[in-house]
């Protein structure tokens, strides 16, 4: 299994990032601050700005939930 969060950065998301790094769930995440994107072994960020349609087309891949 493999999640994309959006709101990883957030208060509902931030807590379901903790619970699924606990679990060894790796995440792809979405953010719309470029600052705040990490990328380790099962953490990774993607930029993204729904305003303007604008996403990372490699934050699905390998994705099966969001």
């Amino acid at each position: 299994m493999k999640l994309l969060i959006t709101g990883a950065t957030g208060l509902v998301g931030g807590e379901l990032v903790r619970i699924c790094r606990e679990e060894g769930i790796p995440i792809n995440y979405l953010t719309t601050r470029r600052e705040k994107i990490e990328n380790t072994e099962n953490f990774q960020g993607f930029y993204w700005n729904p305003d303007s349609g604008e996403i990372d087309p490699a934050c699905f891949e390998g994705v099966t939930a969001i």
